[in-house]
């Protein structure tokens, strides 16, 4: 037991972010570190287990076999590190804090509906909502965040996955003037002019749908944009002749401002050019350590207030 006394949560957690990313650059971004200190950690940990653990390739970092063998306890004993200090946390204040991940347009409602359930019972929290980002997930794992709010995540051993709804409406925003509304509006219409799409909520890189349908129809596409801000997605539509194509209703309030604009809903267009693939669903994403019936009680409410929308 006493070779392995002085591993300590650092030292666990550079080991996991190797583990996963292959990479001590990267591990030591996530860890807000520098190299040279993963690096030190890792000569440590090579001694404490008395195993070379990683392999350097062309292509990154191999962990061997005892690598394989310590990753799952190792990922379970950070995250009871995690769990332990967020307990402590919350038991040295008087309040709790939540820390939730959405894309900007989803920012209002969650913010309604997170004031309508901490009001509740006379229970008062602190809110701390963020942008998502594509290191969102990250986060949401390594406990950073309590919750997230993706579309279609994919299984993950430590979150949990509440079904709040299914995107449902698409819409296409240009301005007023805009040619394509002189004619009906088809999807080779559409893709005859540049395009700023806004990017969804997902947990991975994946091909946007749009791009996967004109390639299986063999037509071609020219983006200008991707974005997940969608003020700033209605910033280029304004500036440009580019059209705006985006994905459910929370976004609608954002528009409200923008009389230059015009919006029309697509949704029998996109549906039928997506009908046999799966449909984007909205989620929210907790933490294990997070409050699991508050969780149930957000996504629930969520989801109303978007189906009312």
């Amino acid at each position: 037991m006493k070779i392995i006394n002085h591993l300590d949560f650092f030292s666990l957690s550079v080991f996991v972010e190797l583990y996963e990313q292959k990479s001590g650059t990267a591990a030591a971004i996530t860890l807000a570190t520098t190299q040279p200190k993963v690096s030190r950690t890792l000569t440590m940990l090579r001694k404490t287990f008395n195993d070379e653990l990683f392999s350097r390739h062309q292509h990154g970092m191999k962990p061997n076999r005892i690598a394989d063998r310590l990753y799952p306890q190792a990922k379970q004993l950070v995250a009871d590190y995690q769990a332990l200090a967020r307990t402590m946390e919350l038991s040295n204040n008087e309040q709790g804090s939540i820390n939730i991940c959405a894309q900007e347009h989803f920012h209002r409602p969650l913010l309604s509906c997170l004031n309508e359930l901490t009001c509740e019972g006379n229970n008062h929290f602190a809110f701390e909502i963020h942008s998502w980002t594509a290191e969102s997930q990250k986060r949401l794992i390594n406990r950073n965040i309590d919750y997230c709010i993706s579309i279609n995540p994919s299984p993950t051993d430590g979150i949990a996955h509440y079904e709040i709804a299914a995107v449902g409406k698409y819409f296409l925003v240009a301005n007023q003037e805009h040619p394509i509304f002189n004619a009906d509006i088809t999807l080779g219409q559409i893709l005859r002019y540049k395009l700023a799409i806004s990017n969804y909520a997902m947990d991975e890189m994946r091909i946007q749908r749009l791009q996967a349908i004109a390639d299986q129809k063999n037509l071609s596409i020219s983006i200008a944009l991707k974005i997940s801000d969608i003020d700033l997605l209605l910033d280029h539509v304004e500036e440009s002749n580019s059209i705006g194509l985006v994905a459910g209703t929370a976004f609608q309030s954002t528009l409200q401002s923008r009389t230059g604009l015009t919006c029309m809903n697509i949704s029998d267009i996109w549906l039928n050019e997506t009908q046999s693939q799966k449909p984007l669903k909205y989620y929210l994403q907790a933490h294990h350590g997070a409050d699991q019936a508050f969780a149930a009680r957000l996504a629930t409410t969520l989801g109303q207030r978007l189906s009312a929308a």
